[in-house]
């Protein structure tokens, strides 16, 4: 028996090679307890018990459990570890264990296996925050982790006062409440399953009871197994029943603790001060959200402009009659277009565009003749521009951020490895921490593309603070974030460094300059960036998989 646990493991990795296969074979199973002792399978002499599959279970994650737990999935898990004992053996047999080949992949799979446990279990997981510093958080900040009470609820709705008096009579009689619910309550999303609602947590009232001012102090205040008195609320007259309830507590420690641990490394204020230093980012671009349809005569132009001014549905008139295929199918559906913007299928266009801002919504402008035919236009939504508020943005910069920190943490985590372990590399092999000043600015300025030199300057700035040409690399750092990437929000965080950090730079006055002016169209550079920006263009392209997502400005797509 020992020996079939040394590759329990290995098997769980192995399942879906002979999931197939297996499934094939699966029967109606016996659901009688089971002993974990009871043998299902003896193979070459080893037995196989209920509590060796029950073992295997509990080693797959949550998802690939559900699979195999009902008794046909059972009967499948314990064909395929059967076919897999039956190979193993044959291959011992054939000292397969001693090729070359195969000792060597079983060498790396044990690397990977020890590599990827130790990063997740001490570095991934803890973030450098010890237990005690988790449990301290915890109690400090126990509130935070406060779980509402629960309710599982049911409900008879019925559509006046009277009507629910006489079911309450009924149920006080003792009448059971799902079958009264089932022939009296009109609400048709919960009458058939006897009223019930499910599980309510406290300060959340369900869609099914609709507004209903004395919710919470009724429901929540029940007996369990009681009916409550009739209740009103928009939706008609109610009587509630609590099946179960479960007071208000707290959430374990060992269920928060991955939420304490990014709290910990990602202070709430840090996430704030990130906001109020970027708010010019997290705006709601002014756009309008617009329909179009394109006919290839003045004549059907104006025959559909006069049928959807009349108010004709303009969806179905572009479904009907529009030419242009990408829009003709969604109701003629552009999408949003904001000023200077690209309009799809047409480009930029003064004209067009000026027309469709001066309208308001559900105008309907135009025809204007284009080189495919003539359009008209029809004004779904308009929006204003606006800042955007913290709430609205504050799970998008905590990711954010997040998400640097775990780099960054990262990043340290194997520095100190590298160093703990004495790693030393030589030639081709060296990194930008092995190199000497020059050598890591020349490889900046020598970059194949845009994304390596970022790095290579990252790295100097980083390294090298004190050096003469620290400016330099901050400032190369984010002219080529906001002029290659187009990511404005890095860019402008490289210029704030570099003004602060050497306020009197010869780079401050073009900082200054970049931080006012990029993302700007058709910008006419100062001398001092001029011959830059063309030398920029002019170098080599950055590849598509390397290039970042923009992180300029946030656009509301609603």
């Amino acid at each position: 028996m020992a020996r079939g646990r040394n590759w329990k493991r290995p098997l769980v990795f192995a399942l879906a090679a002979f999931a197939t296969i297996a499934a094939g074979k699966m029967g109606e199973g016996d659901d009688e307890e089971r002993s974990p002792d009871a043998v299902v399978a003896i193979v070459g002499g080893e037995k196989i018990t209920e509590g060796d599959l029950d073992e295997m279970l509990e080693l797959m994650n949550p998802l690939e459990r559900r699979s195999y737990e009902a008794p046909e999935g059972r009967k499948m898990l314990l064909d395929i570890w059967i076919k897999n004992k039956l190979l193993v053996d044959e291959a011992e047999r054939h000292k397969l264990h001693k090729d070359p080949r195969v000792k060597r992949d079983l060498a790396d799979a044990r690397t990977r296996i020890l590599a990827s446990t130790y990063f997740q279990r001490y570095v991934a997981e803890p973030l450098g925050i010890s237990d005690e510093e988790v449990s301290r958080y915890y109690e400090e900040h126990k509130g935070d982790f406060r779980e509402p009470a629960r309710v599982t609820l049911r409900h008879i709705l019925v559509d006046s006062a009277d009507a629910a008096e006489e079911a309450l009579k009924r149920l006080e009689a003792g009448e059971d409440f799902g079958a009264v619910a089932a022939e009296l309550s009109q609400d048709e999303y919960t009458s058939h399953q006897g009223g019930l609602i499910g599980e309510v947590k406290d300060g959340h009232t369900p869609f099914q009871v609709g507004n209903c001012e004395n919710f919470r102090d009724v429901v929540f205040n029940l007996e369990p197994g009681k009916p409550s008195a009739v209740t009103p609320s928009d939706r008609g007259y109610h009587i509630f029943l609590v099946d179960e309830k479960t007071e208000e507590t707290y959430a374990p420690l060992e269920q928060v603790k991955g939420r304490i641990r990014e709290r910990i490394l990602l202070p709430e204020s840090d996430v704030v001060d990130y906001f109020n230093a970027h708010r010019d980012e997290y705006v709601v671009e002014e756009g309008v959200l617009t329909r179009q349809i394109v006919v290839e005569t003045a004549a059907e132009a104006r025959k559909i402009l006069t049928q959807a001014r009349a108010g004709g549905d303009f969806e179905a008139l572009a479904k009907l009659h529009s030419t242009d295929l990408p829009t003709k199918n969604n109701g003629g559906l552009l999408g949003w277009i904001r000023p200077g913007g690209y309009i799809q299928g047409i480009g930029q266009n003064e004209e067009i565009e000026k027309a469709l801002f001066a309208a308001a919504e559900n105008d309907v402008v135009g025809p204007f003749e284009l080189d495919d035919g003539f359009h008209i236009f029809k004004i779904d939504r308009r929006r204003e521009f606006r800042q955007m508020e913290f709430d609205e943005v504050r799970s998008r910069i905590f990711s954010k951020l997040l998400d640097e920190r775990r780099r960054d943490y990262f990043e340290q985590a194997f520095a100190e490895l590298e160093r703990k372990y004495k790693v030393e590399r030589f030639g081709w092999a060296r990194t930008y921490d092995d190199m000497k000043p020059e050598e890591l600015m020349a490889e900046a300025e020598g970059a194949a593309t845009p994304l390596v030199a970022i790095q290579a300057y990252d790295k100097f700035a980083e390294r090298f603070p004190n050096h003469a040409d620290a400016d330099k690399a901050l400032f190369m750092s984010g002219f080529l974030n906001s002029e290659e990437l187009k990511d404005y929000a890095t860019a402008k965080d490289k210029f704030r460094a570099l003004l602060a950090a050497y306020p009197g730079s010869d780079y401050a006055t073009s900082a200054t300059w970049m931080i006012e002016h990029m993302g700007e169209e058709d910008l006419t550079w100062p001398p001092d960036l001029a011959g830059l920006k063309a030398g920029g263009e002019e170098g080599a392209e950055t590849p598509e998989e390397e290039t970042a997502e923009p992180a300029a400005r946030e656009v509301e797509e609603r």
